[in-house]
């Protein structure tokens, strides 16, 4: 029995390493939502500058 208990043991030390430090793992998750979140903020950015250049374009062809 306790051999059978040292198997899960180890079993799940390995999987729950693979979850924390696997190059799938929960680092990897936190890296990717960090990514994501700055690429809004670009975005964003981005699409205020977009909006600003259109209205100028707007006025331009206007002549306003």
């Amino acid at each position: 029995m306790r051999i059978l208990a040292a198997a899960l043991l180890l079993v799940l030390l390995g999987l729950q390493y693979h979850l924390w430090v696997g190059d799938d793992g929960a680092r990897e998750v936190w890296r990717l939502h960090a990514a994501v979140r700055a690429q809004r903020t670009e975005n964003r950015a981005l699409a205020e500058r977009n909006a600003q250049l259109a209205a100028e374009v707007r006025d331009l062809k206007e002549g306003l």
